[in-house]
């Protein structure tokens, strides 16, 4: 007798080839694959409200991710996760985890009608209710741990800010805006976990604020690690090895003040060389969209973050793909346009720092 659950597979994998040639790819190759989030490991498991100190506190609960780094760098706004895509694909795939991991990526992908490099964002929850009983029946931490936890690493009078956010770039946003009603942190954590009983796909955020200023840092529950993802950290720690390469160039006479360094080799084009590890360069045509960009971008006094991914060639040189950002300032959120920068000084009333060529 054949396997029933085995031949529904089978009839899913003879839908692919159609689905797929209707489904296309509709996002871009993600350079990193998920592998270790945090840059420490975090081994211990056990946690004692009794025994916790402000110290333990901040540096194992409170730490950076080197995926929401990426993503940061990358443009929030291009974080796949809360796109509808993003959430049909983690949900079937975890759903099929039984069939193991080729088959339920397959059918995941079919599902989704999409075919892209998965790249799971960690704190984002596509069913938050789901995932904190799972959470919870695994003996994880519950919303009192959380709340000791808040407390012991910023102070028993530190106040907060509890909201259930659908996307990065909302999360971003926190942070460009002052608090309108600080809480204490038992009021924030319950007032977020309202909201993501509701909402349910999304990110759990507590901001670190007064009421009146813009917070100094945004917190995002993840219960995957046991740890609240500081945005603050992992936004410095994408942006350090720009600033170290800054001051590598500047040693050396190179001016950097755009983020990318800007030469005109004609009077038809303009040479980009990265910023990141080592000087490769791309020239783009200044009647293209993209040299016309960069102009206003240099125009506007924006920064330009310019990375390579890969290469014509093993010289490492002539850059053959590439994430093209900009800033209104170097540290500052990163957009796909010149518009979107403008956009982003107008609201927060911003105006860039001279630079020179």
């Amino acid at each position: 007798m054949i396997n029933k659950k085995w031949f529904l597979c089978v009839g899913l994998l003879c839908m692919s080839g159609s689905l797929f040639a209707q489904g296309g790819a509709i996002f871009r190759y993600v350079r990193q694959p998920l592998g270790k989030d945090f840059v420490r490991e975090m081994t211990e498991k056990t946690f004692n409200p009794q025994t916790l100190t402000p110290v333990v506190a901040m540096e194992k609960y409170v730490v950076l991710s080197a995926p929401l780094s990426m993503a940061i760098m990358n443009g929030t706004a291009n974080t796949l996760a809360g796109t509808k895509p993003y959430n049909i694909y983690y949900s079937t795939k975890g759903n099929l985890d039984i069939l193991g991991d080729k088959l339920s990526t397959r059918i995941a992908r079919m599902a989704s009608k999409a075919q892209f490099d998965t790249w799971q964002v960690p704190g984002y929850y596509i069913d938050f209710p789901k995932m904190w009983k799972k959470n919870i029946n695994s003996n994880g931490l519950s919303l009192q741990d959380w709340q000791v936890i808040l407390e012991k690493a910023y102070g028993a009078g530190q106040k907060f800010t509890g909201v259930f956010a659908p996307n990065l770039r909302q999360v971003e946003d926190i942070l460009e805006v002052p608090v309108e009603s600080a809480q204490e942190a038992s009021s924030a954590l319950q007032q977020a976990f309202k909201d993501a009983q509701h909402y349910k796909s999304g990110f759990l955020a507590i901001s670190v604020g007064e009421t009146g200023k813009k917070p100094t840092d945004v917190l995002l529950l993840d219960t995957n690690h046991q740890a609240f993802l500081s945005f603050a950290k992992s936004h410095e720690s994408g942006w350090q090895p720009m600033r170290q390469s800054k001051a590598n160039f500047l040693s050396h006479g190179l001016d950097f003040s755009h983020g990318a360094w800007i030469s005109f080799p004609n009077a038809d084009s303009i040479r980009l060389f990265s910023l990141v590890k080592y000087p490769a360069w791309e020239d783009f045509s200044r009647d293209s969209k993209t040299g016309k960009e960069i102009l206003k971008a240099i125009e506007n006094n924006y920064y330009i973050y310019f990375e390579p991914l890969t290469f014509v060639s093993e010289m490492n040189d002539h850059v053959k793909s590439y994430v093209l950002r900009y800033a209104a300032d170097e540290g500052k959120p990163l957009f796909n346009s010149v518009a979107e920068v403008n956009k982003w000084c107008r609201l927060n009333n911003y105006t860039p720092t001279a630079k020179e060529l």
